[in-house]
């Protein structure tokens, strides 16, 4: 199989040549000269022509890069013009591919990389080098080893929990495989983060009450697709519902094992 059919976007093969291909041969003609971006106050939301699913690690460094993975996320979707349209999922993590069990030489400061997934399942890795107040997104290059594989997590059984009076973007959502409750174990979550980096629909759930003792509901859905929603009921005088659409990443902890972050909040009715 040639480079050009593992990329063409699955939406957009037979006899129309892919924008992707396109975009992918004026990068990789560029040469070296990779564009660059000044941070600037510039808004995350509506940068980027895609909201993929944002799987984010984090800089393990004091000062990291000024830019949040969001940002760094947006501007390669905005390299890959039109064909981001194709892309599911998009993983954001420092330093530079290295194959499992490899040893490889230690990249310089400032080095990350995005590897962007489409929906025909092929994967790409954008280079990423921070300098000041500057990120330069490289060329695209294929991956010579498996960069994305499966999570190894089972699939658990479609459930549907009774989060008690929700809007109707909650009450009426679609039962999903359902991982369980947070209180169950770090299972829980490891079975949550499996199902997105496999790109399967799931939920988990939680149940706390805060300083007042009034009990809070938190729901974790992901639909496949998209962001992560961490739909959150808090209120005295009856459950308030708020939508919080999120990036997520690993925690690199035994009991945590992912975290989400740079969410955007949403009150519903």
């Amino acid at each position: 199989m040639t480079r050009q059919e593992r990329w063409r976007p699955a939406y957009r093969q037979g006899a129309v040549r892919s924008a992707l291909l396109i975009a992918l041969a004026a990068l990789l003609a560029a040469c070296g000269a990779p564009a660059t971006s000044p941070s600037g106050p510039s808004p995350t939301t509506g940068t980027a022509p895609a909201s993929p699913t944002r799987i984010c690690e984090a800089f393990q460094m004091a000062d990291p890069p000024p830019f949040s993975c969001t940002e760094v996320i947006g501007k390669v979707l905005l390299a890959m013009g039109p064909d981001a349209a194709a892309v599911k999922a998009a993983w954001f993590r420092p330093g530079s591919p290295c194959p499992p069990n490899a040893r490889c030489i230690a990249p310089p400061p400032g080095s990350a990389y995005v590897v962007v997934r489409l929906e025909s399942g092929a994967t790409g890795i954008f280079p990423v080098k921070f300098a000041g107040n500057e990120v330069a997104i490289g060329a695209v290059t294929e991956p010579t080893f498996d960069i994305w594989p499966p999570s190894g997590e089972a699939i658990p059984p479609v459930g549907e929990i009774d989060v008690g009076p929700a809007p109707a973007e909650i009450s009426g959502r679609s039962a999903v495989p359902l991982c369980g409750d947070v209180l169950d174990g770090p299972n829980v979550r490891r079975c949550f983060l499996g199902a997105l980096q496999d790109g399967r629909p799931v939920e988990l759930f939680s149940r706390s009450v805060d300083e007042a003792g009034d009990p809070i509901v938190e729901l974790y859905r992901y639909d496949g697709r998209g962001p992560v929603l961490v739909y959150r009921s808090s209120s005295p005088a009856g459950p308030g519902w708020v939508r919080n659409d999120c990036a997520i990443g690993p925690a690199f902890d035994d009991t945590m094992i992912f975290v989400v972050a740079e969410c955007l909040a949403t009150e519903l009715s």
